[in-house]
């Protein structure tokens, strides 16, 4: 990664860091790694305290919530969760690295311009 790409994260990060790490607790794996990866691309840790509490607090009640109403089929339930966090996870490493791919792309046609 160059200083370009760098840049470009912090600036997802910026705008779009507090949604990730809200929905990142959602998502199994992805809730371990939001923290390093919001620090490391430097967002602000009152943004990021806010935004993971009530992430943490919003999961808790759904799970409270579906565990209440769906008691007797519960570890039924948690099989489906799991799978559908995989499901998103893999899809959201996809969308990762097709927009890296894009990126490089465009990064290659733009040197190769320059050149």
């Amino acid at each position: 990664m160059d200083e370009q790409d760098i840049a470009a994260a912090k600036d997802l990060i910026k705008n779009h860091g507090g949604k990730t790490v809200f929905f990142a607790r959602f998502i199994f794996g992805l809730r371990t790694i939001a923290g390093p990866l919001a620090g490391s691309l430097e967002m602000e840790w009152r943004r990021f305290l806010k935004f993971n509490f009530l992430g943490a607090a919003c999961w808790v009640g759904v799970m409270v919530t579906v565990g209440f109403a769906f008691s007797n089929e519960f570890n039924t339930l948690l099989g489906y969760i799991e799978k559908a966090s995989w499901a998103i996870a893999a899809g959201m490493i996809l969308m990762g690295y097709l927009i890296w791919r894009r990126q490089k792309h465009k990064y290659t046609a733009d040197h190769r311009k320059a050149a």
